[in-house]
């Protein structure tokens, strides 16, 4: 075998932080995916179908983690062993195999939406002694992979997409030689990525933003919302999250917090998290976005801070759901005496 390459195609879910699956196993995720191999005219480039699971095994920043994934499936079309007409094939002895595959890589959030996948994938392939022969075949190479995740936010970190477009398109102005000049070709290729962006991305982006937040403006359920938070929570107890700023802005409330939505506070600095935590060790009640609670225990703390800390101080006294386009479980919590 000459060489090996592996194009894959996955579509994956996972559990969002406010259900117990989710707090639990923060960032595990599964689905389903394709991948094409190409190996050889003598193995052929067989297409395999399999399930995969993944999750984090530890995180090293707010943006970084250390991630494993396995797939399990079937590869096929493979070019099978024949005496007369294939007997280089020394390896696959049938046209379909099992696929097993196990990937350890470094997952880089770039954006909100985006990730960046590199790491190193091991590959098996075997018929199960169905056929002769059956000598199975190990792979073993470089990952590399873009994630995007359609729910995660609302916005793309531009700042980031916009680089790493302008390279991919230098990239193909370079492989096609759009122009004999570099500087041409560089220009060519950051025209392209402006012009992307402002005819595809921006209108899509904004499309989506949209149909999101439509829903969400809906005053009659903002109004009941509101309305509940007022006959459960006392006025100006300290709050946090994503949303709850708006709220107490409807009700007139001051939420003794001033920072970003908790979502984005995983790209804030370290003094804003201090203060937030600093909040928690001191105030008697706090009313918060569990959702957000539990991306702070994620992101900041060991990953079971609220269930092994935070709900040994606190035990929560009201609970508030709201579910109209996007989905909220906001709770009162009271401080143990």
């Amino acid at each position: 075998m000459n060489h090996d390459m592996t194009f894959t195609l996955k579509y994956a879910f996972m559990n969002r932080d406010e259900v117990r699956p989710g707090s639990i196993h923060h960032g595990a995720y599964q689905g389903v995916g394709v991948a094409r191999h190409e190996f050889n005219r003598w193995l052929s480039n067989p297409i395999s179908v399999f399930l995969f699971q993944g999750a984090p095994v530890v995180n090293l920043s707010r943006r970084l983690s250390l991630n494993y994934e396995w797939n399990l499936g079937m590869a096929f079309g493979w070019n099978a062993f024949d005496e007369e007409t294939n007997p280089e094939n020394k390896v696959i002895g049938s046209k379909i195999t099992a696929y097993l595959d196990v990937d350890f890589y470094i997952r880089w959030m770039l954006s909100r939406h985006l990730d960046f996948n590199a790491g190193v994938s091991l590959s098996h392939f075997s018929n199960g002694n169905t056929a002769y022969p059956n000598m199975g075949l190990n792979t073993g190479g470089i990952r590399l992979g873009l994630a995007y995740y359609v729910n995660r936010a609302s916005y793309l970190c531009l700042y980031i997409i916009m680089p790493v477009m302008g390279l991919l398109m230098g990239w193909l102005a370079e492989e096609n030689r759009i122009s004999e000049g570099a500087v041409h070709r560089t220009l060519f290729a950051w025209i392209t990525t402006v012009l992307i962006m402002m005819t595809i991305a921006f209108p899509v982006r904004l499309v989506i933003q949209q149909r999101a937040y439509r829903p969400q403006r809906n005053m009659e359920k903002v109004e009941q919302l509101a309305q509940k938070v007022k006959d459960v929570v006392p006025p100006d107890t300290i709050g946090f999250g994503e949303g709850v700023d708006e709220i107490y802005s409807y009700l007139g409330w001051n939420a003794n917090y001033f920072g970003m939505d908790l979502p984005d506070i995983i790209y804030s600095n370290e003094v804003c998290v201090d203060y937030i935590f600093e909040l928690i060790e001191t105030a008697d009640c706090i009313f918060v976005n569990d959702d957000s609670l539990n991306t702070l225990s994620y992101y900041f703390r060991d990953n079971t801070w609220k269930e092994e800390v935070f709900m040994k101080e606190y035990t929560c006294i009201a609970d508030i759901y709201y579910d109209e386009g996007s989905k909220y479980n906001y709770r009162l919590y009271k401080k143990l005496k």
